[in-house]
């Protein structure tokens, strides 16, 4: 039967590759789609499924997907993944889980009942559940069927009222097997239900676990593996429990085989590591009918029962991962107990290693107060032995732990923690110091009486010790350093106070784990998280005794201690600094600007500086500037300090005192340029006005600098004699002004001026100097001559003569003039053409001499013999000679012009009276006598007369323009001229 049951799982494996080797693809599903709303059913055979996503009640709703199990309404179950009948499918499960699922309702998570073959391969952390009479998988229960769990995945699985984890459902018979061949399955059974296996009134089926990390825990009357429990006399056939490999740690009424009003099932175990535990109500930890494990590598683990609880004999290994009690025990072939197992003797048991048997010791072995180890076998001890006696055989030396209890040795309040503890110790173990903490004490070690007695460093066997105790102090140097900084300056990194020097080298613990404070932030320091006092002093300490206290503590000391550390706080210092290239006078206090205050801070003083006028240099010094209180400023935080060796120009005299420098080329009283007002040591200047003096009249020039700045000079070029006003100006940061005059400044800026006349060897020479200096000397062919009111007149040889005019103020005038025996000059002389009348010379241009005279003859004609004709020379009337010529002397290019010639009398015919005039000449032709009145042009009468018949000429009227009346009526305007 067992080859023919290989044989027929081979050819079942085969048909199964064949079928899944065609190449179809994976159908995908996501349980959190709402296409998926009510489950799946899967009834394509031979395909392969990947599941994942969770399915939530809430969310996807309840299950829909008919399982086929139920009769009414109420109780017909409902699965979200159904796997038809009779199909063979691979289904994998990735990070699938169902939330929300009510036990007492009929849904499970996945239904293979009536199916033939499903592959489940665990990936990831897969968390299902089933509801009343339904595991979370139901498994297929047919003949020949089976359900194979593999993968590195996790799998949890919660059964719902009365139902396995994994297996089958409510009474159902279970004919097929489930496999677990890989993968961390966490199976939970309800009521009778098992963990793994069949759920409540079911009976056999076959749990195969080859591998994997299994933990199965049954319901209250349910296996962790195996068949239900019953409540009733029916369905109490067994099954059959395969464990090949893995950890497997099962725990209900039974560990593995049947559980409560069951028979016992066969449960074969080849190997892996079995955890068989049965709860408080139950029966055995293996209920088994049959029990024949085999095979070197089987191992069987039993909790919390006695050896005598399992039914059959014990061949294998036996190990316990926690503890296991034996009561009598002989091991007849070799054993092995693992690292992390524990094999526990009990009191007054025995061990026996039967001869030529060797128990190898890995783990640890429990020796009770009582408990023998026994036989003539070997113990290969290479982990813990732990001994409460010294009963023990003598090859186990030094490895053997003994039994030590340490005893606190002081009153625990009441409710405290225990006052004794055991620990196991070999001989050459230290003795722990871990065991107890008493608050503010360090434990120095342990003694072998209470009140005292011998200090113990090892044990020689089981015992008990007494911890002695010192109280935790915290100890202090006797002269703390002194802590020094400046007020207002921040102490630097190395000027910081390190607290922890306060502490002796004897004092209680780590340093580091002290706390310092202080009660106030005294002169401005705190400490900071490096346990450092800084900070920037907010105010200088009396010469000596100011102190800063410091209360040190600890978490493990009861006392605290308090230090006084010495303080000095220095003042800062206060720089005043005399401002450079000062010019002082008489009365002025030296400028300064100071450095060195506080942030926030503006000093104030009383006093001044002074200089010391002895020095060569006129140095700044302190005089009596003193600092006084001034809001935030405070005097006594600072230290004044002067900066030395600044000197200045010290000037004895009042600033109301100095006078402007006057500048320029000055010979005698006069300048001979313009003069340079310059401003005296630490003034500027500024002109205002200019008074002339050196006029008849006085008057006040426009030399007023009308919005010019103060400079260090200004440049007055004005020629003449004046008073001139000027401002000077203290310099920065006195700014007065005081204003001066400066009297009777002479400028003469020009040379005189020259003017030579000659006439042949004859010459006039003049020199004047407008408003300069004066004309000081006159030398003429190098000899000196004196003017007459800026003149000298002279004469001299034929030739080139020369002069030098030299005035007050040294200006040069110099030249040359010539003298010459003349030439009579030749003039021209030009006779005009001229109407009614013959001229000799005959009208034309002739040429004389100077000094020439000739005569002019004009003879009328016969219709104006009465005229008068007047001759003129350049405009000058010739009085004619006594026949009627005329004798013109040439000086000068003379121009002849004729007037006057008009008709005589007799040729007037229309009885017209006529005026006019010509230069100064009246003319009045009448044809009868009249009188004539002659009147300005305002009306004032100049002339009144009788005139004859004919041509009349009237002289000497004055210049200017008149009104000519005739008694006739007729009347004229004419204007006479000279």
């Amino acid at each position: 039967m067992k080859n023919k049951y290989l044989i027929t799982s081979i050819l079942l494996f085969l048909s199964l590759v064949s079928a899944w080797g065609q190449g179809t693809s994976i159908i995908d599903i996501d349980l959190s789609n709402d296409s998926y709303k009510g489950g799946i059913t899967i009834d394509e055979n031979n395909r392969e499924y990947y599941i994942h996503g969770t399915y939530d009640i809430e969310n996807q709703g309840v299950p829909t997907q008919e399982t086929g199990y139920g009769t009414t309404a109420q109780n017909k179950a409902k699965a979200v993944i159904m796997v038809a009948r009779g199909i063979q499918v691979k289904i994998t499960l990735d990070k699938v889980n169902t939330k929300n699922f009510p036990e007492d309702a009929p849904y499970c998570a996945l239904y293979a009942d009536e199916a033939q073959r499903v592959e489940l391969i665990l990936v990831g952390d897969n968390s299902l559940a089933g509801g009343h009479d339904l595991p979370a998988i139901c498994a297929p229960t047919g003949d020949g069927t089976e359900l194979i769990i593999k993968g590195k995945g996790k799998l949890t699985a919660k059964g719902g009222i009365e139902a396995a984890g994994i297996g089958s459902r409510y009474s159902k018979d279970a004919k097929g097997t489930i496999t677990i061949d890989d993968g961390t399955i966490i199976a939970y059974g309800n009521g009778y239900g098992a963990g793994i296996g069949t759920s409540s009134n079911s009976n056999g089926g076959t749990v195969r676990i080859n591998n994997g990390n299994i933990t199965a825990t049954g319901g209250k009357s349910g296996p962790g593996i195996g068949v239900s429990g019953t409540g009733s006399t029916y369905h109490k056939v067994s099954g059959t429990i395969e464990i090949n490999g893995g950890i497997v740690n099962a725990t209900g009424y039974s560990g593995m085989g049947a559980g409560e009003g069951k028979v016992g099932e066969t449960v074969t175990i080849n190997g892996g590591i079995i955890s068989a535990i049965k709860n408080k109500d139950g029966g055995e930890a293996i209920n088994a009918s049959s029990y024949p494990p085999s095979g070197s590598n089987s191992a069987i683990i039993f909790l919390n029962q006695s050896i005598g609880s399992i039914e059959g004999n014990i061949v294998g290994n036996m190990v316990d991962g926690n503890n296991v009690n034996i009561t009598h025990y002989t091991i007849d072939r070799n054993y092995e107990i693992p690292p992390g197992y524990t094999l526990t003797i009990r009191n007054k048991q025995t061990l026996t290693i039967a001869d030529g048997v060797t128990l190898t010791n890995k783990g640890t072995i429990y020796n009770g107060d009582s408990g023998t180890v026994g036989g003539n076998g070997n113990l290969v001890n290479h982990g813990l032995f732990k001994s409460d006696n010294t009963q023990i055989p003598a090859n186990l030396g030094d490895d053997v732990k003994y039994k030590v209890d340490f005893d606190v040795n002081y009153t625990y309040p009441i409710s405290g923690p225990p006052t004794i503890k055991t620990r196991y110790l070999s001989i050459v173990d230290p003795l722990t110091t871990d065991l107890f903490n008493r608050k503010y004490y360090t434990l120095e070690g342990w003694y072998n009486r209470s009140e005292g007695g011998q200090k113990i460093t090892h044990i020689t066997g089981p015992t008990m010790l007494f911890a002695y105790w010192t109280k935790n102090l915290i100890k202090t140097n006797i002269s703390p350093a002194t802590l020094e900084g400046t007020y207002a300056t921040p102490l630097e990194p190395d000027e910081l106070y390190d607290l922890l020097g306060l502490l002796a080298p004897d004092t209680y613990g780590d340093k580091s784990d002290y706390v310092f404070n202080t009660i106030d932030e005294k002169y401005g320091l705190s400490i900071d998280d490096n346990n450092k006092l800084g900070g920037s002093p907010d105010e200088v300490t009396a010469a000596s005794g100011a102190t800063i206290r410091i209360d040190i503590s600890h978490a493990k000391c009861m006392d605290t201690e308090s230090v006084d550390i010495p303080v000095i706080i220095h003042p800062r210092t206060l720089t005043v600094t005399p401002r450079a290239d000062q010019i002082l006078y008489k009365g002025e206090a030296p400028k300064y600007d100071t450095s060195g205050e506080a942030k926030g801070e503006i000093a104030s003083f009383s006093g001044q500086l002074a200089v010391d006028s002895h020095s060569p240099t006129n140095l700044i010094i302190p005089g009596d500037l003193t600092p006084i209180d001034n809001g935030e400023f405070i005097a006594s935080n600072y230290e004044l300090e002067l900066k030395p060796d600044i000197p200045c120009t010290y000037i004895d005299k009042l600033p109301g005192e100095a006078r402007v420098e006057l500048g320029g080329d000055k010979k005698g009283e006069w300048y001979a340029g313009a003069v340079i007002f310059s401003a005296p040591p630490g003034f500027t200047i500024k002109l205002k006005e200019a008074e002339e003096t050196g006029v008849q009249t006085k008057a006040i020039s426009g030399l007023i600098a009308s919005g010019e700045d103060f400079a260090a000079s200004f440049t007055f070029s004005q020629e003449g004699t004046f008073d001139v006003t000027y401002l000077l100006k203290r310099d920065d940061p006195y700014t007065q002004e005081y204003e001066h005059k400066a009297t009777d400044i002479r400028l003469d800026l020009n040379a005189p001026t020259v003017t030579v006349s000659t006439n042949n060897l004859g010459y006039t020479f003049t020199a004047t100097d407008g408003k300069g200096s004066g004309v000081a000397s006159v030398l003429i062919d190098g000899a000196s001559v004196q003017l007459t009111s800026d003149r000298y007149d002279g004469s001299g040889s034929e030739g080139l003569h020369t002069y030098k005019v030299t005035d007050y103020a040294g200006h040069e005038s110099a030249g040359t003039f010539s003298l010459a025996t003349p030439s009579p000059p030749v003039y021209t002389v030009v006779i005009p053409e001229t109407a009614n009348a013959t001229l000799t010379p005959s009208p034309g241009t002739y040429y004389y001499d100077e000094g020439d005279q000739f005569l002019l003859y004009l003879e009328l004609d016969s219709a104006y013999n009465q005229s008068a004709p007047v001759v003129k020379a350049n405009g000058r009337t010739i009085t004619p000679n006594r026949d009627g010529s005329y004798t013109i002397a040439v000086y000068e290019d003379i121009r002849i012009t004729i007037e006057d010639i008009i008709v005589s009398t007799a040729r007037i015919t229309d009885n017209k009276s006529r005026i006019r005039s010509s230069g100064g000449i009246l003319y009045i032709d009448t044809s009868a006598p009249l009188d004539v009145s002659i009147t300005t042009m305002a009306g004032k009468l100049i002339r009144h007369s009788p005139l004859p018949a004919g041509s009349n000429h009237l002289h000497g009227l004055p210049a200017g323009f008149y009104v000519v009346k005739l008694s006739d009526g007729t009347t004229a305007k004419v204007a006479l001229t000279r």
